[in-house]
């Protein structure tokens, strides 16, 4: 199946491209290259899988007759989306990723997912300020996939830790699958191994 993922070098989303590719799946990916994406784009390589595109002209100038099965668009701060671009590419499904914080009303004809703080390899997250209701990236991704292929009740879903008092003002929990100072170490771990990235 073909896969589309907008912000593709931008924390969730490097994590869903490299999963999607992990299960054998075709995925464009569309992102403004900086110093430090160009780390992330070593990572994929020269997966025969992946198709990657720095902006969605360039996408559409090649390939404007795909159609995907869903699409996902990695929102931040720095770097809005081209909305009606991206309208203009067919998919079954469309799936907006955000912080949870930020808030929204939703967009007509995406199913629009808030994420709480999410931290691990590749995400700049300072761990000193990490708290348990915070996600880890590795424990997001297959929640993401389940809302994308579901029928959403409502445009906007939150996801959040099944962890505190404050789980049930989540749509859908996450459980952790590694303990709290494993996933804290890991971080660490890669922090300490990839330096420089970490510093840009």
């Amino acid at each position: 199946m073909n896969y589309l993922v907008w912000g593709c070098y931008e924390g969730i989303g490097f994590h869903i491209v490299n999963a999607l590719l992990d299960e054998g799946h075709e995925v464009v990916g569309i992102d403004k290259r900086t110093e430090k994406k160009e780390t992330l784009a070593m990572f994929i390589g020269r997966n025969s899988n992946f198709s990657y595109y720095n902006t969605v002209e360039d996408y559409m100038k090649e390939e404007d007759d795909n159609a995907f099965e869903e699409m996902y668009v990695v929102e931040h701060e720095n770097h809005s989306p081209p909305w009606k671009q991206l309208e203009h590419i067919d998919a079954s499904s469309r799936v907006r990723i955000l912080p949870y914080n930020q808030l929204d009303q939703g967009k007509n004809g995406w199913i629009t997912v808030q994420v709480e703080r999410c931290y691990g390899p590749w995400l700049s997250t300072p761990l000193s300020t990490i708290k348990k209701q915070d996600i880890p990236v590795e424990d997001v991704i297959s929640p993401i996939f389940k809302v994308a292929a579901s029928v959403v009740e409502k445009d906007v879903v939150t996801l959040g830790m099944d962890e505190g008092k404050e789980h049930e003002k989540y749509d859908r929990t996450i459980t952790r699958t590694k303990p709290f100072d494993e996933t804290i170490k890991r971080a660490q771990e890669h922090q300490s191994q990839y330096p420089s990235y970490y510093e840009k």
